[in-house]
């Protein structure tokens, strides 16, 4: 699609594939994702879904046999795309109680380029999404630009010619420099730039705000650490954040705007240097064996730093025994920022085994 010279429908492909990406990885990690449903939905969603599992078996069977019974074979036909639209609108009904189901199950419907551009509050964002493929990689990146005085929306394709293989190694060695505090990683921060941005500089020239969707390895990879000069590092420029597709962005923001803003008592929430456990380390060392769970004291100071940022009465800040798990789960939902400074442990083939190690 993209050298047929058709960015639009290449974008829409990139992103039907992002959401199967997110299907798989909660199958994997066999997440319960119908909390949110009561048990009569459940209950109502179970028997329509094997109502058409065994509909769909009635027809092959009778379809096999040497002489199918037409009318037998019209009213299992009939019977199915009845079940069809009654599973459409249960679906439709409960996806609406339940909003947050929907993007949880990747089963919100995939945006077009003119969608995407409604998540660009202002024409100084830019919404970057990379596809990682065997022999080369492409930057899709999505403007605002103004013409006649109306704004529309501008996207671009950049062809990065780089293998998977060379992008993981490259990605990998850089994240595995900071996280060993290697001096040298300032040459690997300004080439990863070069590689991975500067395709798109004329483009994202001006831009204070950047949204990142990654793919493959890049997911690992701190792009906010990246330098596109001499000391100078990329979230000095612009602000930078991560989405795991458009797609979802645009569903979390409608989810943000239909929150109750009252409900937020205070703005910020933040967890620094837990206490570790003595079973932590060794469930750590099980996911990488050079894994280390020292004490955090920068992080403390990091968390301490932004409550006074903020102000005692806007934030909620714990440290120590008391950044607890049970505190981040009770509380999170409260409020606009969560910021959690702590030992973090990544597992790529089972993400959604990845864990923060807390109190």
């Amino acid at each position: 699609l993209i050298a047929q010279n058709k960015p639009g429908e290449a974008f829409a492909y990139a992103e039907r594939a992002k959401a199967r990406t997110l299907l798989d990885v909660l199958d994997t990690g066999r997440i319960n994702i119908t909390k949110a449903m009561t048990g009569e939905e459940r209950e109502q969603e179970l028997i329509g879904y094997h109502q058409m599992i065994s509909l769909n078996a009635q027809i092959r069977r009778e379809s096999s046999r040497p002489k199918p019974d037409a009318e037998r074979l019209a009213d299992f036909k009939a019977s199915l795309q009845k079940a069809r639209l009654q599973r459409d609108v249960f679906q439709a009904n409960l996806y609406a109680a339940h909003p947050e189901l929907q993007l949880k199950r990747g089963e919100t419907r995939v945006l077009n380029t003119e969608e995407a551009a409604d998540l660009l509050p202002a024409a100084d964002t830019a919404l970057l999404e990379y596809v990682v493929t065997g022999n080369k990689t492409f930057l899709f990146v999505l403007t605002k630009t103004t013409k006649q005085n109306q704004s529309a929306p501008d996207l671009k394709v950049y062809t990065i010619h780089i293998t998977e293989k060379q992008l993981a190694s490259r990605a990998d060695g850089f994240r595995r420099q900071l996280a060993e505090h290697d001096l040298d990683f300032r040459s690997a921060a300004t080439q990863l730039y070069d590689v991975l941005l500067r395709p798109a500089q004329v483009q994202l020239a001006g831009k204070s705000n950047v949204v990142i969707v990654p793919d493959g390895a890049l997911w690992l990879l701190p792009f906010h650490a990246l330098q596109p000069g001499p000391d100078r590092y990329l979230l000095e420029e612009t602000a930078v954040s991560y989405a795991p597709s458009l797609t979802a962005l645009r569903q979390i923001v409608r989810l943000r705007r239909g929150r109750d803003s009252s409900a937020a008592s205070t703005s910020l929430l933040a967890l620094g240097n837990p206490t570790v456990g003595e079973q932590a380390p060794i469930r750590a060392k099980l996911a990488d064996r050079d894994m280390r769970l020292d004490q955090l004291p920068q992080a403390e100071a990091e968390v301490s730093g932004l409550g006074q940022l903020y102000g005692s009465k806007q934030s909620r800040v714990y440290t120590g025994a008391d950044a607890r798990e049970d505190r981040l789960k009770a509380e999170a939902g409260k409020y606009d920022v969560v910021h959690i400074a702590a030992h973090a442990v990544l597992d790529d083939a089972s993400p959604m085994y990845s864990h923060i190690v807390l109190s």
